[in-house]
């Protein structure tokens, strides 16, 4: 389940870069470009839940 996690984790990474790709730097609203920063935002939740799973998981079997 370890793997999956991380797989899911690197996968995140890659669509957090391409949407930094598809920001118009020239226009920074909200309206321009809210796809990207929602995108951003959802994978980076993404990160952090499945580092805090893997926490988690190394947690509990860790104990006997």
């Amino acid at each position: 389940m370890k793997k999956t996690r991380i797989t899911l984790i690197v996968f995140a990474a890659i669509i957090i870069a391409v949407q930094l790709f598809h920001i118009n730097y020239s226009d920074l609203s909200w309206g321009v470009n809210a796809s990207a920063y929602i995108g951003i935002s959802s994978m980076v939740l993404v990160i952090i839940a499945m580092v805090a799973s893997n926490k988690h998981d190394s947690k509990h079997q860790a104990k006997p």
